[in-house]
């Protein structure tokens, strides 16, 4: 992945420094906030102070935990608006030989690569920078990636909308 992109890992604002939070601003996405596919909104915003340190991530960029614990690490997200991450993350900005989309499904279902990893040799199982910039992907060619991209899309967008479904189908009662 290293040869492919550049991968950033973000920070987070002191806390103790209210003036680095607002109630709107640049989106900061933690690792709670992903979802394995798209995501449509943060729940904490930072202020011009808060994200001067901080690199703005395009939209489109994909998103990796790198901690917080085993049942978070491997999760994925991608960006549909610009928005900065914390430490936790990893991050992919857009590149023009992978469609964002086609990492994102790519990343979505290794995601069993990633906790043995995690779990070899640290306290706190983690994976490391180091680990994302040495993973091994394989993709073919963009057009290819792109029809690819489309039905995971398609798939995705189903599951959204079932599990954004308020109640369970009816069933015919005789």
């Amino acid at each position: 992945m290293g040869e492919l992109y550049q991968v950033y890992s973000g920070q987070t604002p002191s806390k103790k420094d209210l003036k680095n939070y607002s109630s709107f601003g640049t989106p900061w996405i933690r690792t709670t906030e992903l979802n394995n596919y798209e995501i449509i909104g943060a729940n904490i915003f930072l202020s011009n102070n808060g994200v001067k340190n901080l690199r703005v991530l395009k939209k489109n960029s994909v998103l990796l935990a790198m901690y917080g614990g085993l049942s978070q690490i491997g999760r994925t997200g991608i960006l549909t608006f610009s928005a900065t991450i914390n430490q936790a993350l990893s991050a992919f900005e857009p590149n023009s030989s992978i469609d964002p989309y086609f990492l994102l499904a790519a990343l979505n279902t290794r995601v069993s690569e990633w906790r043995p990893l995690a779990a070899s040799s640290r306290k706190d199982p983690n994976i490391t920078k180091s680990d994302v910039e040495n993973f091994i992907l394989s993709y073919p060619n963009l057009e290819e990636q792109i029809i690819i991209s489309k039905i995971y899309k398609s798939f995705s967008e189903a599951i959204v909308a079932n599990e954004r479904c308020p109640y369970p189908a009816k069933q015919n009662a005789k």
